[in-house]
């Protein structure tokens, strides 16, 4: 198999890079220009994590605006300081949400506070309710 010279190729040999054949003016302008400009910092997030094998995501809650999180998914973020959990989500676009929960320790013989169905009415309770209301309309229609 024979390949032909490629001038863009280098080749390296014993870990040594080798130019190509040739320096056009158009990469030497490249060159220069790539070295006079600063590259731009990337901005570090600090994140302070557990250090066991833990899921949890600890952070600071100026921090959860910063923390990234990719499209379609989300993350549930602890805070350090305070007794809040953070779930920051993005939509497929990537625009991101986030919702706050306080956590409320309770205690283990306290049970769950039970919804008093006793006060809210049954479809079939209003709908004899309003003929009732109807009968009395037309009563009060005719005695007037």
């Amino acid at each position: 198999m024979n390949m032909g010279y490629n001038p863009y190729f280098q080749q390296q040999q014993f870990g040594q890079a080798f130019p190509p054949a040739y320096n056009s003016p158009y990469q030497q302008n490249m060159m220069q220009s790539q070295m006079n400009t600063q590259p731009v910092p990337v901005q570090q997030v600090p994140i302070q994590q557990d250090q066991s094998n833990s899921s949890m995501i600890w952070i600071h809650e100026n921090d959860v605006n910063n923390y990234l999180v990719a499209p379609n998914s989300a993350v549930a973020l602890w805070d350090i300081d305070k007794p809040f959990v953070y779930k920051k989500e993005a939509d497929a676009s990537g625009k991101p949400s986030v919702r706050i929960y306080e956590l409320v320790e309770r205690q283990s013989n306290q049970q769950a506070v039970p919804i008093k169905t006793e006060e809210y009415a049954l479809k079939a309770d209003l709908q004899n309710a309003m003929a009732r209301i109807d009968e009395l309309e037309k009563i009060c229609r005719e005695g007037a």
